[in-house]
């Protein structure tokens, strides 16, 4: 028996036979040494014969690099250094790589020295390396050129700005930024004191653009030679995302991240499809209604010009799905309590709009004022609001508001055609005319900026490009302007006291409304209403909105009446007046520059078909949508999408087919909006011309 040779493993693994068993063991060598565990990986190793480093001179060049150790990292990726010894080339793609990746290397010093403020060390380095390796062709020699501008940034903050606007608009990475938002929207004052050369230097992230070279040029490699950190996580992710596209709803009960051993199932039966509480605090139709971004409070903004704000309860996963079908809903505790309402508009408030720290809410309204209420900080229960701001800009309707990352600044969009950025104090900053804005819409890392208009065009605005705020707001200025405008408040006193967005099709222009001079109440019995700060938003230091250097622009075949971002900002919903929902996937057509931007003009894109077109009003078709309907995602992974429609019903489609899930009745009238609670994913609410307000579980 000895004679006999043992058996050699398989060299594919699973049931299909197409996975390598040596890149297997890798992995998994790779997801032990980042659990802590490398003598586990060290013994994985010895039993498998597969060593846990397949490329020594890759394990090299990585350490040279996270250590900042550029002339080293040039030696290892240089066949060209390399041949000189006995070493072997680095086993680049092809030559062409090999010469990519070294000049990846020799940029990645140059920016270190510029961030360090080492200029003619910088220099010195593109003169006798980089120029000369980009003589080769005339891309290489442009692509020099670019980088020699680079010395004219006078802070770290610039060349983090300067860097990423760079990598974008050319085909040649020199730095890819995987968040370009903070390198975009940040630049530099050019005072020479010390703090400031701190903080300035600050916005140079030294680990961060070493990881981004490692990026850059795993690319480059062969697979397998230098694998990508957590590539066992990121392919488990990716067979996840894979299974739950074939869940109709993720529910909760399988826990945040979702069991790796519970098979797929398509989890219809926790959807919402209760109503467990009717709101009845409005005195005409409800508009608008948004969830603040915990889910603790929603606000419904209606036609009697009031906006209620109600304390929500998380519902238990007892009291939902299936579980609720045996529950009396008389039996349990409330999930909406009522806060507050807050007045003062002479008009219908059309939408609302809460900001990202849920501290302010922007209530909009037909009488063309804008309203900045403040929550005050000894509530912790939402029912203490105070009138901060009242804004007065519009000549017109306003119709839509969204915020800024920041919680700092917000936009507002009228029929009077002017589009308008306010900071919290009132101030506008920004202007923009043209367009008659309908609905507007910020994606949360504040790249993108979607709006609509009347003439059938989704405008989708690359915020990075235009910059708007360049000096960014440190916590110790908005700490600052609070204090400032609480001083204002209690020499002015205060109103005590919500997000949302348009209500009616407004496609003819009916003049502005009737306006009057009532002051903000809170309440029937209040008598002595204090004066408010007012803004009128005409201030010399208002600026006209700069050129986007970088514009898609979606073409509908009918009028867009709403819109609506998904959370990572890639999917927009467009409501049509046909009664049909296109869904577009931004991710797969994204804005770019042309020549055009060089000369300051607007580079305008068509976008390719919506992904997806949900329908189910097919009584309402025929004669088309009469008004403004707002759609939503729901879901944990915003596998739905949800709608109201005229009929009074509300529709729940899968995102992914399609295909309708549910057709909700309940509603006496139009259900104009509906808003997914972001706090759990079996809770949703549905406003209507009823007067009512229903909450589903």
């Amino acid at each position: 028996m000895s004679g006999f040779a043992s058996p050699s493993p398989p060299s594919v693994v699973g049931s299909l036979g197409i996975i390598s068993r040596t890149e297997y063991i890798r992995l998994l060598q790779q997801a032990l040494v980042h659990l802590g565990t490398p003598q586990a990986a060290l013994a994985l190793s010895r039993e498998t014969n597969v060593p846990v480093v397949a490329h020594a001179s890759a394990s090299a060049l990585r350490a040279c690099i996270l250590e900042g150790d550029y002339a080293q990292a040039l030696a290892i990726a240089d066949s060209r250094s390399n041949s000189d010894d006995k070493s072997a080339p680095f086993p680049w793609r092809d030559a062409t790589c090999a010469l990519e990746a070294s000049l990846q290397i020799l940029q990645a010093q140059y920016f270190a020295l510029l961030a360090d403020g080492k200029l003619n060390e910088a220099l010195a380095l593109l003169q006798t390396q980089i120029t000369p390796m980009c003589a080769s062709t005339p891309r290489l020699t442009a692509r020099a050129h670019r980088l020699a501008t680079l010395a004219l940034c006078r802070t770290p903050r610039d060349l983090a700005r300067a860097v990423g606007l760079y990598a974008d608009a050319t085909n040649n990475s020199l730095v890819t930024p995987s968040t370009r938002s903070q390198a975009a929207l940040a630049t530099t004052s050019t005072s020479t004191s010390t703090a400031a050369a701190a903080a300035a230097t600050s916005a140079w992230d030294h680990a961060a653009a070493r990881r981004k070279l490692l990026e850059a040029l795993r690319r480059l490699a062969p697979p397998g030679v230098m694998e990508a950190d957590g590539r066992l996580e990121e392919l488990l992710e990716i067979a996840v995302a894979a299974r739950n596209r074939a869940r109709v709803f993720v529910s909760a009960r399988a826990g945040v991240g979702l069991s790796l051993f519970d098979d797929p199932t398509t989890g219809i039966e926790d959807v919402p499809s209760r109503t467990r509480q009717l709101l009845e605090e409005h005195d005409d139709e409800v508009w608008y209604l948004s969830f603040r971004h915990d889910g603790r409070m929603l606000a419904t903004a209606s036609k009697d010009g009031t906006v209620a704000l109600w304390r929500i309860r998380i519902p238990e996963l007892s009291e939902v799905g299936a579980a609720a079908a045996n529950n009396d809903p008389s039996t349990l505790p409330p999930i909406a309590e009522l806060a507050c309402r807050l007045r003062g508009h002479d008009e219908p408030v059309p939408c609302v709009s809460w900001s990202p720290d849920g501290k302010y809410l922007v209530t909009c309204c037909e009488d063309n004022d804008v309203f900045l209420w403040a929550q005050n900080t000894d509530d912790d229960t939402g029912g203490s609001w105070t009138l901060r701001q009242r804004c007065r800009r519009h000549t017109d309707k306003v119709m839509c508001v969204a915020w800024f990352p920041d919680s700092m600044h917000f936009v507002t969009g009228s029929t009077d055609r002017t589009m308008v950025v306010w900071d919290i104090n009132g101030k506008a900053e920004y202007a923009h005319e043209g367009l008659r804005v309908n609905d507007v819409a910020i994606s949360r890392d504040g790249s993108r900026l979607v709006i609509i208009s009347s003439n059938n065009k989704i405008h989708v605005l690359d915020m990075l490009a235009l910059n708007l705020f360049p000096e960014g707001s440190s916590g110790e200025e908005k700490q600052e302007q609070e204090q400032e405008a609480g001083q204002e408040e209690e020499e002015a006193g205060g109103v005590r006291g919500g997000e949302g967005s348009d209500r009616r099709r407004d496609d003819d222009d009916e003049g502005p409304p009737s306006r009057n001079s009532s002051s903000p109440e809170l309440s029937d019995d209040d008598n002595d209403i204090p004066a408010v700060p007012m803004s009128t938003g005409e201030d010399k230091d208002v600026i006209v909105w700069p050129t986007s250097s970088a514009e898609l622009v979606v073409t509908e075949p009918h009028a867009v009446t709403s819109i609506c971002l998904s959370r990572c900002g890639r999917y927009l919903l467009a409501h049509l007046s046909s009664q049909k929902i296109h869904l577009h996937d931004l991710g797969s057509t994204p804005l770019a520059r042309s020549t055009a931007a060089a000369r300051g003009e607007a580079a305008v894109r068509a976008a390719e078909s919506p992904t997806r077109i949900f329908s189910a009003h097919p009584r309402t078709q025929r004669r088309g949508c009469r008004y403004v309907l707002r759609a939503c995602f729901g879901g944990a992974c915003e596998e739905l999408v949800a709608s109201g429609g005229e009929d009074g019903i509300v529709y729940l489609w899968s995102r992914m087919t399609g295909e309708l899930v549910y057709a909700l009745h309940g509603h006496a009238g139009s259900v104009n909006a509906v808003a997914w609670c972001p706090a759990t994913p079996h809770l949703f609410a549905s406003a209507s011309d009823d007067c009512t307000v229903r909450l589903w579980v």
